[in-house]
């Protein structure tokens, strides 16, 4: 009876620390959005969602292709890009770099949404400022020094080579990207 308590006891601790460690029941991280992780293959994405991708070739503006789509899952609309190194008519070669969303039903893994301020985001993202292979930037799009509108925060661990981006319209969230990217 004693070791069934204890057993018992273990469990509900576990699944307490699970729903309270933050990223638990959450939907995006460095490294995935809603269980979809960066570098997966078309064919490992479509295994994932259970859906036919309905994927369009586009100029990646370094003379190659990438392949996007826009799925729902879970709720949830996401725009996936895939890119390649390879034969550009090889699906085989071609993995997911980008998930983007723009819906307010996703959260990432510190609890920020479309909508969350700067402030909420720096607040939430600044226990990565001083964490070795994680740096953060942030700033405006434009080269304009006199422009002091922030219009992006990042994240970027170059352990994964993977970037968790947020994107501001009017000092909120307006969009959340996780890329694989090769260096900042």
């Amino acid at each position: 009876m004693m070791k069934t308590h204890f057993t018992y006891g273990i469990f509900l601790s576990l699944i307490l620390l699970l729903m309270t460690s933050g990223n638990a029941f959450s939907q995006i991280n460095l490294d995935e959005i809603n269980g979809i992780h960066l570098d997966f293959t078309i064919k490992q994405t479509k295994k994932k969602i259970g859906q036919k991708l309905n994927l369009e070739k586009t100029k990646d503006g370094f003379g190659g292709y990438n392949l996007q789509t826009s799925v729902v899952y879970k709720s949830i609309s996401y725009q996936l890009i895939f890119s390649s190194l390879e034969e550009e008519n090889d699906l085989k070669f071609y993995n997911l770099d980008r998930i983007s969303t723009c819906s307010d039903k996703a959260k990432t893994d510190l609890g920020i949404r479309i909508g969350n301020t700067l402030k909420e985001v720096q607040d939430a993202y600044k226990i990565y400022e001083n964490e070795p292979y994680f740096s953060i930037s942030q700033g405006p799009e434009t080269l304009d020094p006199e422009d002091k509108t922030v219009e992006y925060y990042q994240i970027y661990d170059s352990e994964s080579g993977h970037l968790l981006r947020f994107s501001f319209t009017d000092n909120r969230v307006s969009e959340i990207e996780i890329a694989s990217v090769d260096s900042l």
